[in-house]
Formats: structure tokens, sequence, C-alpha cells
């Protein structure tokens, strides 16, 4: 049964009224399985309005904004408290949106967009970030709507009824595919909690400031589903894609105390081959993909998981050499001993059948590092990896230095890839950042589902029978 409370013009104010004073809303929330819910939009919408008319307050005439913006994370929190509360004991799929920006095109023609899109996103920040802490998934909304820098125009993509406000029929499939890529995953316990376990371990210190270092998997997952693989059972495996890799259990009657229940696909070689990988030998051919493996993503001049594919075969350098190899987009191999200067090394040879590669002196330090991890008791300093090839797979190229744009701005990193991850070594990035793991969870998913956004992809579902 299919429960409608949703109230038009609500603010955030507004639902927690109702969820601590309206004796039907409680009972519906303390009898509900799933719970859907999406608020805030209209507390900023209200402050735009008075901004627009001059009557916002403030010597920059933005002190409505900030009333709103505090308003909304306070109301939240509460709101996040008064649901546990009344869910408290029971398996409860909770699942709320972040805020899209329907006036784009407005604020942009008037010059307010930077304005009213730095309260868009520290408030959207707010619920993610919140919301994860309280086991709650928060669908990627503004993204769908308004593009990963929030400039697209919903209305002009045709996703806005003619009010200029509310989603129409297109905007609500996309918002009921956003939802769907959260998968529901509390009725998977036990695939879900094992995700959990590995993402908590190095990834859990980063997200709550215990130590500042590059992320392993990514701050939260964008995408939980079900994919064809035919030696899982019934063909299918479950995954969960983060922005640096994706998490697959592929037999979950395996020993789950092993490192290896939870593997990371090997998507730089399905992306570097064009093979999609469907079992263990099931391949999809496509082409290798022509997606920038390191910097912006519309860098014209940085390599691509296609130019890696030109180097694969490529010999090692000698052990020990210093790492001055440069390659362009085309794979292009050219020498500049000038980038001897930043100490870069061949520190481990790797041969086995079908690779024989060096591992760059940067990412082998990486791979064999400690640094704060979480377990059952608490924080402690350990070994970030068990295996020093757990996270990235076996090298398939050598290291190259590339000169790639981060931000508009050209700087020169050491790129190597591996088969589940591509690495970047950037010496003028900030301790802790030096070493980084590229977004190949994002690039992956992108390539083979053919969308530049993933919200737009449908998820797989099962449904809760009882």
């Amino acid at each position: 049964e299919l429960i409608n409370l949703g109230i038009p013009g609500a603010q955030s104010g507004d639902l927690l009224s109702l969820l601590r004073d309206n004796a039907l809303v409680r009972s519906a929330v303390r009898s509900a399985e799933i719970i859907t819910w999406n608020i805030g939009g209209n507390d900023l919408r209200a402050a735009r309005e008075r901004y627009k008319a001059g009557a916002c307050g403030g010597s920059d005439e933005q002190a409505c904004l900030r009333a709103a913006e505090a308003a909304l994370y306070a109301n939240w929190d509460a709101l996040l408290d008064e649901l546990a509360e009344l869910t408290a004991g029971r398996t409860v799929i909770l699942r709320s949106m972040d805020i899209y920006n329907p006036y784009v095109a407005d604020d942009l023609a008037d010059g307010s967009f930077p304005i009213f899109q730095q309260y868009i996103d520290r408030a959207n920040a707010h619920l993610r970030s919140t919301a994860r802490s309280r086991g709650v998934r928060v669908a990627e909304v503004a993204r769908a709507f308004n593009g990963a820098d929030g400039m697209s125009d919903p209305v002009a993509a045709g996703l806005i009824f003619a009010d200029g406000l509310h989603p129409n029929d297109a905007g609500h499939a996309l918002l009921a595919e956003a939802l769907a890529n959260l998968a529901f995953s509390p009725l998977w316990p036990d695939a879900a909690a094992a995700f959990e376990r590995v993402w908590q371990r190095t990834d859990a210190p980063v997200s709550g400031g215990a130590t500042a270092r590059t992320w392993v998997w990514g701050p939260e997952p964008f995408v939980e589903r079900d994919e064809p693989y035919a030696e899982s059972p019934g063909g299918l495996r479950r995954v969960r894609y983060y922005d640096k890799s994706r998490m697959e259990i592929s037999q979950p009657d395996a020993d789950s105390s092993s490192i290896w229940y939870v593997t990371n696909g090997l998507l730089v070689v399905e992306m570097v081959t064009g093979r999609v990988q469907l079992g263990d030998d099931v391949w999809e051919q496509r082409s290798p993909a022509q997606i920038n493996v390191a910097g912006d993503p519309d860098d014209p001049a940085g390599p691509t998981y296609a130019t890696f594919a030109l180097l694969r075969d490529l010999p090692p350098v000698p052990d020990g050499s210093p790492l001055t190899q440069r390659v362009d987009r085309q794979g292009v191999v050219t020498d500049d001993p000038t980038l001897a200067r930043f100490g870069a090394f061949a520190a481990q040879r790797v041969s086995v059948p079908g690779i024989d590669h060096q591992v760059a002196s940067p990412f082998w330090e990486f791979m064999q590092s400690s640094g704060v991890v979480a377990v059952d008791e608490g924080l402690r300093v350990d070994l970030l990896f068990a295996n020093p090839f757990y996270a990235t797979g076996l090298p398939i190229s050598e290291a190259y230095w590339a000169t790639v744009r981060v931000a508009g701005a050209p700087h020169d990193v050491l790129i190597q890839c591996f088969e589940r991850r591509c690495l970047t070594w950037t010496p003028d990035n900030p301790p802790g950042w030096h070493v980084e793991a590229g977004n190949v969870g994002r690039h992956y998913y992108s390539w083979r589902y053919d969308h530049n956004e993933p919200q737009r992809m449908n998820a797989t579902l099962r449904q809760n029978r009882r």
C-alpha cells in the first residue's frame, strides 16, 4: 500500500511538525517498510524570492538566505532524529533526495547564479553527509537535473512542468531512476554490510576527519545494482559503484571473512581493451574508452584509457631506473630527462604470464603504506591493504608522465594503470594527496552504460517479498 503524505509548498519546518505532531503521519511511519521524502527546495526558494525582491536583508542582501540555510539544517537534523525514533528496531528503507535548481537560466541571466548555487551546494552536502551517518541514502537529483557543475538548465532539458518549478513526466521518471539507483540496500543486509565493512576500513577515517589522505573508494556509493555474471548464482552478482572503483560479490556463499570476498572490478582492463566482462570467459566487445584517465574530463590533450591500450605491450624499464618517459594522448612516448628531478624510479617489477611491468616508487610505497584505519574496536594504525595488489590489481603499463589540466591549470602528473585502477602521483599536491586513484568507477559506469550521468540509468532491482 502506498500512502502519499506530500503537501505542496511544504518547507522543512512543516514536515518536521507533521512528523512530531500528526498522529496519522506518525502511525504511517511506524508501520512503513519504505519511507521516501523530499524537502528543502521550498526553504531556499522562499528565500530566493525575497532576495530577488530586494527584501532579503543584511549588508550583502543575503541574510534571509543564511537564515533559510540554518533553519533547513536544524530541521533536517531533527527530522532524522524523529525518523530514527519512529523506526527503531525495524529494517526500514529510508531514502531522500538532494535539491535541484529549476531556475538556472533565470539566475544565469541576471548574474545571481553563483550566489544561489553556493547555498544549494552547501545544503546538499549537509543533507548527504548527515543522512549517511544515519544509514539514509540520498539520491543525487541535483546532478541528474543540473549536471556536475550545477549549470545545466532542466527547463531546456525538458524536465520541468509548465509552472517552471516542478518536474514533468520526464522529470519524474528521472527522479524515479535516481531513487532506483540507490538499490534499496537494506533489503540485502549481507551484501550491504560486506560492502560497508570494506569501505569503512580505509575511507571512514577520511570521511570522519580522523586523517587527511586520498580516498580509496570515495565519499559514498552512487549506484548499487545487480549485473550479469555467468558464474554467479542466477547469472547475476551484486555490485556497488563508488567514484574510485566498483565493489562486487561474485560468490555470496564464499568465505565472507576473506579479503577477496568483496573484490573491486577489473574496470581498467575492460576500458583499455574495450571488452566488458560478463563471466569468467564471457565478454562483450566494444571500443576502448575515450575518457581521460586523469585531470579535467574536457582536457583535449590528456591520455585516455584508449591511449593506454597502445602501451600495454611496451617493455619494462630497468630496475631502479629513474622514470622520465612522457606520453601524449596519441600514445607517443618520449624521454624527458628533466623529470628525474622528481625522484620517481622503477621500484618493483611484476612478471607473470601476460604481464611484465615495473611499479613506480610512489605507487609501490602507497600500496604498502600504513595509516589510520577503522576496525571493530575503533581506529588504529595498520596497513591500508593486507595485500599490496588488493585495490589496484597488477600493473598493465609502465608509469608515464603526462601534462594534464586540473581545474584548468596544467600539472605534471605521473600515471600508471593497473588492472583495477589507475594511480596518479602529483608532486605539488598537499601531503596525503600526492598519490590518488582516478575516478575509475565513474568513468566505467559512463562508458558501459553510455550515459554522462549514472543517475540516468535504471538499476536492476529485486522486490521485497515477505
